[in-house]
């Protein structure tokens, strides 16, 4: 019972907005399969980090240095800023729907999605303490030893097939064609989000 209440809280997590997701919808939809994927693998190497931090102790360090936990914060920040900001910069680059261009899927590969996800990830500081705080709560003291592999199990295998899942499904013939046929617009609306999402990762409080 313990393994399906941690399931389901992860499904939960999992799809919530935060940057992972914004970043997967944005390089689904706005590049190939292939950095779509490469984005999932980026964004599971990074939770695999985090659990094998959690699961040997040493992210305890973070929960307990709140500036390290600061400086992991604002890095995490500018890290989506600067994606914010460069994919609204690429608007003036972008034909719009009244130009008849060609509204090709811009140029990023499985190693450029895989580098964006991971490097999201590992600066996402929120999630790493709430996956520090989830792995404590389903592990507590006295708990046979498998079990924090079963639950760091579950954090990979349920994020590399829902997201893997969710971009497939993203990339769909159909949602891509009216994707880029709104290229633009869209392009502008996940920029704006990036930039949001930074800010408020950023923001001293």
């Amino acid at each position: 019972m313990n393994l399906l209440a941690f399931s389901a809280l992860m499904w939960a997590a999992q799809f919530s907005p935060g940057p992972d997701m914004l970043l997967l919808m944005k390089n689904a939809v706005t590049h190939s399969r292939a950095a779509a994927l490469g984005t999932v693998a980026g964004i599971v190497c990074g939770l695999g980090l985090w659990c094998l931090l959690i699961l040997s102790g040493l992210a305890v360090v973070l929960r307990e240095s709140p500036q390290m936990f600061v400086v992991l914060r604002v890095l995490g920040g500018l890290y989506l800023v600067s994606l914010g900001a460069r994919l609204l910069l690429s608007l003036r680059h972008q034909p719009g729907l009244a130009d008849g261009g060609d509204w090709s899927l811009a140029a990023l590969g499985f190693r450029g999605g895989f580098g964006q996800g991971l490097t999201t990830n590992l600066l996402n500081a929120k999630a790493a303490l709430f996956l520090l705080g989830s792995l404590a709560a389903f592990h507590p003291p006295g708990s046979p030893p498998w079990m924090k592999w079963a639950l760091g199990g579950i954090v990979l295998a349920q994020a590399a097939a829902g997201w893997g899942g969710f971009v497939c499904l993203l990339g769909w013939a159909p949602v891509r064609t009216w994707f880029l046929r709104w290229q633009r617009p869209w392009n502008a609306v996940f920029g704006t989000l990036l930039l949001a999402a930074g800010v408020a990762a950023a923001w001293p409080r």
